[in-house]
C-alpha cells in the first residue's frame, strides 16, 4: 500500500510538470475584430479568422538587478537622501500650514474685534443727565435713522460676525 501510494505521488509530480511546462510553453495570438479593438489569446475566438491571428513573442519584464556591494551601498544613500529631503519637504509645509492657520486666524480675530466694536458702539445704552438710560442713534450719513433700521444694521453687522467666523 504505502508503495503504490509513493508511485502515485511520483506519477502526479511528472504529470503536473508537463502540464505546466505544456501550459508555459503555450502561444498567444494577438488579432483585431471587425470593429478595430486588439484581442489576445492563447487561440483567435473566432476559427474562420484563424490565418488573421498572428504570434506574439512575449519578453520577460522584469529581470530583478543584482547589484554589487558598492552600488548597493550608493543606492541606499540615495534613498536615504530621498528619505531626508522628503521629510524636509512634509515639515515645511505643515509649518507652512501652521503659520497660514495662524496668520488667518489673526486677520479673523482682527475683524471680529472690529466688528464687535462696531456693534458694541451701535447698539449700546448710555447713562444721560439724570441717570436716565439714553439709547444711542445710529445715524446713516450723518442723518438719524428708525430704530428698525438700527436693527437691520445691526443684524447686518451680526450676520457679517457670523460669516467672518466670530462667536456673537
Amino acid at each position: 500500500m504505502r508503495r503504490s501510494g509513493m508511485v502515485f505521488c511520483i506519477l502526479l509530480c511528472v504529470l503536473g510538470t508537463h502540464l505546466y511546462v505544456g501550459v508555459a510553453s503555450a502561444e498567444i495570438y494577438k488579432w483585431v475584430d471587425e470593429e478595430g479593438n486588439i484581442h489576445f489569446g492563447d487561440k483567435p475566438l473566432d476559427p474562420e479568422k484563424a490565418e488573421s491571428a498572428e504570434p506574439v513573442e512575449l519578453q520577460e519584464s522584469y529581470i530583478p538587478a543584482s547589484r554589487t556591494a558598492a552600488e548597493q551601498a550608493t543606492y541606499d544613500a540615495q534613498q536615504q537622501a530621498s528619505r531626508r529631503r522628503y521629510e524636509a519637504t512634509r515639515l515645511a509645509d505643515k509649518e507652512a500650514r501652521e503659520a497660514a492657520a495662524a496668520e488667518e486666524e489673526e486677520r479673523t480675530s482682527l475683524i471680529c474685534a472690529e466688528l464687535a466694536e462696531s456693534l458694541s458702539r451701535l447698539s449700546s445704552t448710555q447713562i444721560g443727565p439724570g441717570g436716565r438710560l439714553v439709547r444711542q442713534y445710529i445715524a446713516e450719513d450723518g442723518k438719524s435713522v428708525t430704530v428698525q433700521r438700527q436693527r437691520e444694521i445691526i443684524e447686518e453687522i451680526k450676520n457679517e460676525m457670523g460669516a467672518a467666523g466670530c462667536s456673537n
